[in-house]
């Protein structure tokens, strides 16, 4: 999930799409990974 986030925050093999990328990074977060939630704090 992390990765897909990363992938739509650079538009990596996918447009860039920073809503997309919150969402993923949320789900990433949410199950307890802690790099999606600094990436997120990033964003938002």
């Amino acid at each position: 999930m992390y990765f897909m986030g990363r992938a739509h925050e650079f538009g990596l093999g996918v447009p860039k799409d920073r809503a997309e990328a919150i969402q993923w990074y949320q789900k990433s977060a949410a199950s307890g990974f802690t790099p999606a939630a600094e990436r997120l704090k990033k964003l938002e």
